[in-house]
Parts: C-alpha cells; structure tokens; sequence
C-alpha cells in the first residue's frame, strides 16, 4: 500500500474516531440535553455536574481510550514508514513512530473538538488529550493526573484542572525531544505539539473569560449530604409530576 494512502487512512480514521462523542451518548441514554445543561460543553466536567461523578468518570475513561487509540496505531502504522530515523552514535533522534503518534493524535483530537456530524461543535479535548500523553509520556501523566485529581477536590476549579492536566505532560513531551539541531525532525515535533496543546486551549477560551471575571463553575467531585438529599426530592418530584 502506498505509504500517503496509510497516512491518509490513519489521519481520517483518527478524525472520525474523534467525531464519537460519549458525552452526548451518555446524556441522550439518560435523556438529558448536555448542551443545555450547565456550561452545555460536551465533556467529562460537564457530565460530572449534570449527571454525577460515576457518569463523569465513565467518559472519561472513554474519552482517554479514544485518544490513546489513534496515538498507538499511529505509532506503528506511519512510523512503520520509517521517516524520521536517524540511526547515528552518539546523536538522539525524533523516531517515525512518535511522529506518527502526533499526526493520529492531531487528527483525534481535531475530530473531538470540531466534529463534522455535530456541525464542528464537540468537547474540549482535555479527556483525550491525556489519553494521548499517557502513551507519550505514561509516568509523568499519571503523576500530574493524581496529583490534577486532588486540586480538583479541593479547589473544585475544573478549567484549572483540565490546563494543569494537560500542560505538564506536553511540557515533559518537549523536553524529552532533542535538539533542533540534533535531529532535523525535531523541529516538525515540536509544531505538532505545540498545535496539539493550543487546540485544547482555544476550546477551552471561554472557560478562561469566567475564570478572570470570577463566574467559572465549580466542579463538586463528591456530593455533599445535601446535595444528595437534593436531588433525591428532586426525583421523588418528577415521579410525582409523571403519575399526575
């Protein structure tokens, strides 16, 4: 197979991939309008306000698989292609299989945030994004994520979560590279990810206004003794209203 059409069919396959959004699948299960719910973002931080954190955790786990998906076939179909190796002693260089790993996860990440079938419309892209840097850099995201998690619990500040989420890894992702001068394919790396990071903080524009003005939402993990009691009148209320 001509080595354009492998890379054709990763980067569309990875953008339509993208285009599966679970938020929205797990809202319409529950018949729930996610777009006119709370921030109406069609992400993990939304599903978790709106239909509890089981639900928010449950898209997230889908979210990150659907990043890492595209990420590993990336890996080894185009960097199967062998571009991007340079096999000299003593120098570092960018492998074609990391290469490929940045054109399908660029493509999935695109097809999360701007999905065709949802008129260009989707989710912020952070969920996937770690999925993306758990397969480039597994420790150091797994790290930022636990210590990401106990932020959130305690400040309850989820765009802040999301940018810290995503920023340490991409940041250990640059460092690993080599030099420009180094390896010649350094430099195309370095775009990829820096393109990659920018959409999740372009999507997210919206998300920094509030937080400067002070009107960002908070994200509650973990329910209060009120809260829930809350929304189990609140349920009692609907069951009320159905049988009137």
């Amino acid at each position: 197979m001509p080595e354009f059409l492998i890379i054709a069919l990763v980067v569309i396959g990875s953008y339509l991939l993208g285009n599966i959004n679970f938020a929205l699948i797990i809202a319409k299960f529950k018949k729930i309008d996610l777009k006119k719910k709370g921030s109406g973002n069609l992400g993990t931080m939304n599903v978790s306000r709106n239909l509890g954190t089981k639900f928010g955790f449950l898209v997230l786990i889908l979210d990150v698989i659907k990043g890492a998906v595209p990420c590993i076939l990336g890996w080894f179909l185009i960097g199967g292609l062998g571009f991007g190796e340079i096999d000299v002693v003593g120098v570092r260089f960018v492998s074609s299989g990391r290469i490929g790993a940045y054109i399908a996860s660029l493509a999935v990440i695109l097809g999360h945030i701007y999905p065709v079938f949802l008129k260009f419309k989707g989710g912020k892209g952070i969920a996937s994004t770690l999925g993306i840097m758990l397969v480039l850099q597994p420790f150091g995201t797994l790290i930022t994520f636990a210590l990401s998690f106990v932020f959130l619990v305690i400040t309850k500040m989820g765009a802040v979560t999301s940018f810290i989420v995503t920023t340490v890894p991409v940041i250990l992702e640059n460092i690993s590279l080599p030099s420009f001068s180094e390896s010649p394919y350094a430099i195309a790396s370095a775009i990829l990810i820096f393109i990659l990071f920018s959409l999740t903080i372009i999507a997210h524009r919206s998300n920094i206004v509030k937080l400067f003005s002070g009107t960002e939402n908070k994200t509650r993990v973990f329910k209060t003794k009120e809260e829930k009691e809350l929304k189990r009148l609140g349920k009692l209320k609907e069951l009320e209203e159905q049988k009137n």
